[in-house]
């Protein structure tokens, strides 16, 4: 439905449909109107298509052998011992 084909007697047969169920103060009304005309004008219309979002980096490169690459200590202290390299200890 368009702007132009919207009928008003059905936004107010839904809005009175409403306040017959729930409390609605005389300063939300206006509001309440408004919503209901706006969802029954964009009624039909497409939905906005979401971009699949891609990595910057692959996941393979991503994790190393000493953790997540984007986990490294910035050079300001010492680094936490979760982000240490583990050492194998020979059998």
């Amino acid at each position: 439905m368009d702007s132009q084909t919207v009928n008003p007697l059905l936004t107010a047969k839904i809005v009175g449909s409403y306040l017959r169920n729930h409390t609605v103060g005389a300063s939300e009304l206006p509001e309440l109107i408004t919503t209901v005309y706006r969802s029954l004008r964009e009624l039909g219309r497409q939905a906005p298509v979401e971009e699949v979002l891609t990595p910057a980096v692959s996941l393979r490169q991503s994790v190393r052998l000493r953790g997540l690459s984007g986990m490294r200590a910035s050079g300001k202290g010492p680094t936490p011992p979760y982000q240490q390299p583990t050492r194998l200890k020979p059998g």
